[in-house]
């Protein structure tokens, strides 16, 4: 029946993850007194931690149809994944804050009777969204030692 070649899969994470007392966190790169920092400290005291949006989750869907009697199948994949707005790197630089984004996947797959080969065609990130992976620092030392800072961006829409 059609209704055991469809598959359908997803999960949801919800997280409340905030720094309950950091009253000696280290200041972001050029963060001022203005800004809260003092004496080379910021109080994160009930901020945000980084890496953890409130709301994460994804869902996949899958459709198999049978090709012909010899056994081969192919496969009609799509998915998408979802986070919310969370900061990015610590000490909770607002420079490095992600804005929530989904990214849609989707896959055409021709699977071998035995299972032993496929053969794909994929795209992923197919709304071309982008948002930050990481935040990379780069050393100067000339004229005087310093440090800046560079979003480090995921890969774009890939196909394959």
């Amino acid at each position: 029946p059609a209704s055991d070649r469809f598959r359908l899969s997803g999960g949801l994470a919800l997280i409340d993850a905030e720094w309950d007392s950091f009253p000696t966190a280290p200041c972001y790169p050029g963060q001022t007194a203005a800004l809260g920092c003092v004496g080379g400290f910021q109080n994160l005291s009930g901020q945000p931690v980084p890496r953890a949006p409130e709301v994460s989750g994804n869902l996949t869907a899958q459709y198999d149809f049978p090709i012909g009697s010899a056994g081969y199948r192919l496969e009609l994949v799509g998915g998408v994944n979802y986070r919310s707005e969370q900061i990015i790197y610590f000490p909770n630089d607002p420079d490095f804050t992600q804005d929530g984004f989904a990214i849609v996947d989707a896959a055409v797959n021709l699977v071998a009777p035995d299972e032993r080969w496929r053969a794909s065609l994929y795209g992923r990130n197919l709304g071309d969204e982008n948002f930050f992976a990481s935040r990379l620092g780069v050393l100067f030392s000339t004229p005087k030692l310093s440090t800046a800072y560079y979003p480090a961006y995921e890969a774009r829409r890939i196909w394959g």
